[in-house]
C-alpha cells in the first residue's frame, strides 16, 4: 500500500470520534484521583483503602469482564457494543454522585469496571481496520491521547468544580457528555469490515487460539508484560499525584488539579504522540528498535518521577513531573501497535482484551494498590510525608518494564510465520 493511499485510508472524523469516546472513561478514571482528598476526608479512608477504590475495586471486575468482552468484540457489531457500554457508564458515572458509603463506591466502581471492559478493544480494534499498517502505530498512539485528554479534563475541570461547587457535582458533569456521543457514533459511524487492512482475517476466535498464540511466541507475551508493569507505575504514582500536592506542597485542590492537568495531561498528550510517530519511523528502519527506544523511555519516566516526588519545593517538582509525563506514556502507540500488529486479525479483539486485562489488574489494579499500601506502611515508621518514599519505590517499575521490552525486543522475529495457522 502506498503512502498517499494510506493517508487517504485514514478518517480523521472518525479517529476523532473514537478519542472523545475513550476520553470519557479516562475522565471517570481521572476524577477519582483528583477527588480523592475530599472523597477521603468524608468517607474517613486510609491510603489502604483510597488505592483500593482507584484501582483493584475497578480492575478486577474489569478483568472478569474482559474476555467475554473481547470474543464480543470479535464476533459482533462493535459500533453498537461500544455505544450501549457507554451508555452504562456514563449512567455509573451519575450514580457515584449520590453514594453516601464507601462500601456503595466500592460497588459501583465494579460495575464501571464491568461496563467499561469491552472499550479498549472495541476501539483498538475499529482503529486496525480503518488503518494501514504502515500507520498504525501513529494511529493506534492517537487513540491513545485519550488517556491525558482525561486527565487535562478531569484535573483541571474536576478540582475546579469541586472546590467550587463540591466533588459531587463534578460526578454529574461528567457523566452527561456520554449520551450526546452515543447518539452522534450511532447516526454517523459505520461499522468497518474486520481485517481489511490485512492481508489475512483467519478464523473465529477463540480463548483456546489465543491461548495457543501466546505459548507460540514469547513476544506477545513480553508485550504484555511490560505493558502491565509500566502501567502499575504510572497508574500508581497518577492515582496519588492530586494528595501529594495538597499534602507535602500543602496547596488547594483546584490550584492541585490545575497544576496536574498543565504538566502531567499536556505532557501525556506530547508523549503519546511523539511516541507513536518515533515508533512508526523506527520501525521502518529495523524492527525491534522502536521498543529498544521505548525502554530508554520508561528509564528516563521512572527517574523523573522519583526526582519529582523527592523535592522540597514546589517548582522543581512540577518540572520533574513535566518531563516524567512526556516519557512515561511514549510506549502506548510502540507497545500497542506492535502487539496489535502481530496478532492475527480475527482474534484483535481476544488479544486486545487480554493485554487490557493485564494492564488493568496489574496496573490500574495493584499499582494505586501498591502505592497506597506503601505510603500507610511508611507512615506507620515515623515518615512524615509518607508519600514520597511510597510513589518512589512505586516509579521503579519502569526500570522492570525496561529490562523486558530490551527482551521483547531480541525476540522480535522468532515464531511469527506459524501465528496465522493458530
Amino acid at each position: 500500500m502506498s503512502p498517499s493511499v494510506a493517508t487517504e485510508r485514514l478518517p480523521w472524523p472518525t479517529l476523532i470520534l473514537f478519542v472523545l469516546l475513550f476520553t470519557l472513561g479516562n475522565i471517570d478514571r481521572a476524577l477519582v484521583s483528583v477527588l480523592a482528598e475530599p472523597i477521603k476526608r468524608e468517607f474517613l479512608l486510609s491510603d489502604t483503602q483510597l488505592g483500593l477504590l482507584t484501582g483493584l475495586a475497578f480492575a478486577i471486575p474489569y478483568t472478569i469482564a474482559g474476555i467475554p468482552m473481547g470474543r464480543l468484540v470479535d464476533r459482533s457489531h462493535r459500533i453498537r457494543l461500544v455505544s450501549i457500554m457507554m451508555v452504562l457508564w456514563s449512567g455509573l458515572t451519575a450514580i457515584v454522585a449520590m453514594l453516601h458509603s464507601f462500601a456503595g463506591m466500592v460497588a459501583v466502581r465494579a460495575a464501571l469496571g464491568a461496563s467499561e471492559a469491552g472499550q479498549a478493544p472495541a476501539l483498538t480494534s475499529l482503529v486496525s481496520d480503518i488503518a494501514p499498517e504502515e500507520r498504525r502505530g501513529s494511529a493506534i498512539a492517537f487513540l491513545y491521547l485519550s488517556t491525558p485528554l482525561g486527565i487535562i479534563i478531569g484535573f483541571a475541570f474536576g478540582s475546579l468544580i469541586a472546590a467550587h461547587f463540591g466533588w459531587r457535582i463534578a460526578f454529574w458533569v461528567a457523566s452527561a457528555p456520554g449520551f450526546l456521543l452515543v447518539a452522534i457514533t450511532w447516526l454517523c459511524v459505520r461499522e468497518p469490515k474486520r481485517g481489511v487492512q490485512d492481508q489475512a482475517v483467519g478464523q473465529p476466535p477463540s480463548i483456546h487460539g489465543f491461548a495457543s498464540i501466546l505459548r507460540r511466541d514469547s513476544y506477545l507475551l513480553l508485550l504484555i508484560v511490560a505493558c502491565g508493569v509500566a502501567v502499575a507505575s504510572q497508574v500508581g504514582i497518577s492515582a496519588f499525584l492530586a494528595p501529594f500536592f495538597v499534602r507535602v506542597h500543602e496547596i488547594g485542590i483546584a490550584e492541585a488539579g490545575v497544576l496536574i492537568a498543565a504538566t502531567y495531561g499536556v505532557g501525556g498528550l506530547i508523549g503519546i504522540a511523539g511516541g507513536g510517530m518515533v515508533g512508526d519511523w523506527l520501525n521502518r528502519k529495523s524492527r525491534g528498535s522502536a521498543l529498544t527506544c521505548v525502554a530508554g523511555f520508561n528509564l528516563i519516566a521512572g527517574v523523573a518521577a522519583i526526582a519529582a516526588v523527592s523535592f522540597s519545593t514546589l517548582v522543581p517538582s512540577l518540572v520533574c513531573l513535566a518531563i516524567y509525563s512526556i516519557f512515561c506514556v511514549a510506549y502506548y502507540g510502540p507497545v500497542i501497535g506492535a502487539y496489535v500488529t502481530r496478532l492475527p486479525a480475527a482474534r484483535r479483539g481476544v488479544g486486545m482484551a487480554v493485554l487490557m486485562i493485564v494492564m488493568n489488574l496489574v496496573g490500574y489494579g495493584l499499582g494505586p494498590q501498591i502505592a497506597g499500601v506503601l505510603s500507610d506502611l511508611f507512615g506507620r515508621l515515623g515518615y512524615a510525608d509518607s508519600l514520597r518514599p511510597a510513589l518512589a519505590v512505586t516509579a521503579t517499575l519502569y526500570g522492570v518494564s525496561a529490562i523486558v521490552l530490551l527482551a521483547a525486543s531480541r525476540s522480535v522475529h522468532s515464531n511469527q510465520s506459524s501465528l496465522e495457522s493458530v
